[in-house]
């Protein structure tokens, strides 16, 4: 059971952003640590220099903040999501899980074929101005072809994806700052019913438990103490 790399103060003052941003890392690239932590840390320092851009301060003129935008840009981070391949997928993987979920005994392969004809409309329908053959490009070579590799790779973190979903609109990925909390419950909550789900051909469970990402302990105690005592 992969923990998902936070700081110890996750929840508090400008951690929050970086725990944003860790968490949108493991969600596109669960299967490659070096992929996640480069692209969380260029877009954490392209963040911050769009901040201080938006607030008017000026940027010194050093070799480190010339490395840091040549990093936010290697990365992708210019880039809307709804250019990356990998963000489709991953709301394909909560939309295939969230039916399995709720249609525990319909096959796996039937779900993955009516989720992907359903989706591909809505995605394109939401999808942000970009370049004309964005869409159809990801259409073509990621989601009709969804394949076992996909499903595995990002299977691990589909509970993230689904707490996602609420948020897909806010255009704040993976949830504004004043939903992490939210955010992290909801993926909690998804993935009890993720494990508990089985493969109606195999019996398995949808997920292991060894595989998936996850808080780490020390954090989902420190999520669950800053909830609200309900006394009724």
């Amino acid at each position: 059971m992969p923990a998902i790399p936070l700081e110890d103060d996750f929840l508090d003052g400008p951690n929050r952003d970086a725990t944003r941003v860790m968490l949108a890392a493991t969600m596109l690239f669960p299967d490659d640590a070096a992929a996640a932590a480069q692209w969380g840390r260029a877009t954490y320092m392209a963040a911050c220099i769009a901040d201080l851009r938006a607030h008017g301060s000026d940027l010194p003129a050093t070799s480190d903040i010339s490395g840091l935008m040549e990093l936010a840009s290697q990365a992708g981070v210019s880039s809307p999501l709804t250019e990356m391949p990998r963000f489709y997928l991953g709301l394909l993987i909560a939309s295939i899980v969230g039916q399995k979920i709720a249609r525990p005994d319909e096959s796996l392969q039937a779900i993955k074929a009516t989720e992907i004809e359903r989706l591909l409309p809505e995605l394109r329908q939401k999808r942000e101005a970009g370049k004309p053959s964005t869409f159809d490009e990801i259409q073509r070579q990621y989601l009709k072809p969804f394949d076992r590799t996909t499903w595995r790779i990002l299977r691990p973190v589909a509970h993230l994806w689904l707490a996602f979903c609420p948020y897909f609109d806010r255009r704040e990925f993976p949830c504004p700052d004043g939903c992490l909390e939210d955010f992290l419950l909801n993926a909690e909550r998804a993935l009890v019913s993720v494990l508990r789900t089985r493969s109606r051909r195999s019996g398995e469970p949808l997920v292991s438990e060894t595989e998936v990402w996850r808080l780490a302990p020390r954090h989902l105690s420190i999520l669950l103490a800053r909830q609200p005592v309900n006394h009724t």
